[in-house]
């Protein structure tokens, strides 16, 4: 087998930042340190220890490309090219690399190519979710409102940026057509936007492959809602890559921690619109999900009641919450035979006794955490 002396990645865009512009999209953990005399080239090490990272490069003009170096899978509108380079094969330094590198696709309207044949899975093990072609992985994040949900898309765009940049943003907005671009705005004007303008209406959310669509709730609950969330739909299809898997994981968790949330999931079904967590009457919290999700996080007070009943999984203890991967088989099953094959015992779970309406909820769970029955001891946000 022959010795790979570095591992390289090439992103090309339509819109070309400069240099100076692009680093700026680095993550907290890693710094920067120009190259001298030279405006298109920076190193990247890690902020603590000083070690390299990787390398950067560009933007080249996709017109000064010698014939033997440019693509002919690209379309006309891309104009430029940055390299990104990582010099051996140190997984850590890959993985910052390519999570780089995805992130600044999404900036400069592009995508990126990484120029290894895709790497052996054995490390990793595949997936058996329910995965078909017209598969889709549901995922939400509940919490209560609190002084810091103006903050929620923040949260949102934070941990995609560190952990998933694939669940970025292509366009965003409170009321279609979405006219609000990421690649121009970047964080900053997703927060502005969802500060200023969604108070009462949720943020409306438009990616490109994987992620299909999803929207933030509106921060202000003076209406019926009592609790606030955020929902995503990706195409499941890129569940089969343990790349992806890997830091689909890293996101989820992130973001049910910065936004303190008490219950979210992924799930896996045949809907592109709908989960089975069941609608609720009048803005209450219903109860868990029917079937069984790949993925759960519940908080502290959650797990303290819930965690007897899961014997079935793998679950990772934090001081924040409890993490539940249920195995794939039986999240298949779930996913299957919905309300014949509970994951949790039934007190756990809603009511539904409308047949005409099989999502919608007739009463909520009857076991849950105290606070989500109390919404009156919920802060106002006004």
């Amino acid at each position: 087998m022959p010795l790979i002396m570095s591992f390289d990645i090439d992103v090309y865009g339509r819109l070309s930042p400069s240099i100076r512009e692009v680093i700026s999209l680095v993550p907290d953990a890693l710094t920067t340190q120009s190259g001298v005399g030279d405006d298109l080239v920076a190193g990247i090490f890690h902020r603590e220890s000083g070690e390299y990272c990787f390398t950067l490069e560009g933007p080249y003009s996709i017109d000064d490309l010698a014939p033997e170096e440019r693509r002919t899978d690209l379309p006309e509108a891309m104009k430029c090219r940055y390299s990104i380079t990582v010099e051996g094969t140190d997984a850590g330094h890959v993985a910052h690399a390519l999570r780089f590198a995805e992130h600044l696709a999404v900036c400069v309207d592009g995508r990126h190519i990484d120029l290894q044949a895709e790497p052996s899975s054995a490390a990793l093990p595949e997936t058996s979710l329910p995965i078909s072609d017209t598969s889709f992985l549901h995922v939400e994040w509940h919490r209560r409102f609190d002084a810091d949900s103006r903050s929620l898309a923040a949260h949102y765009v934070e941990s995609a940026e560190n952990f998933l940049p694939r669940a970025l943003p292509v366009a965003y907005g409170n009321s279609e057509p979405l006219k609000r671009k990421y690649a121009t705005d970047g964080k900053r004007g997703v927060d502005q936007m969802y500060r200023a303008q969604c108070g009462r209406d949720r943020l409306v959310i438009r990616g490109q492959k994987p992620l299909l669509s999803g929207f933030i709730d509106a921060w202000s609950d003076e209406y019926v809602e009592e609790f606030h969330y955020i929902r995503l739909v990706f195409d499941a299809a890129a569940l089969a890559k343990p790349r992806f898997r890997t830091a689909f994981e890293e996101f989820f968790i992130d973001l049910a921690r910065s936004t303190n949330s008490f219950f979210a999931f992924a799930e896996v079904n045949q809907s592109r619109h709908a989960s089975s967590l069941a609608l609720s009457q009048r803005g209450e919290w219903p109860g868990l999900p029917t079937r069984a999700p790949w993925l759960s996080w519940f908080s502290s007070d959650y797990a303290a009641l819930v965690r007897p009943h899961l014997s079935a999984g793998d679950s990772k203890e934090t001081e924040q919450g409890l993490l539940y991967r249920l195995p794939s088989e039986l999240s298949q099953q779930g996913a299957q035979q919905g309300e014949q094959a509970p994951w949790v015992p039934q007190e756990f779970l809603p009511t539904r006794g409308n047949p005409s309406r099989k999502r919608q909820s007739t009463a909520t769970a009857k076991t849950m955490p105290s606070f989500l029955r109390s919404p009156s001891s919920l802060v106002r946000v006004g």
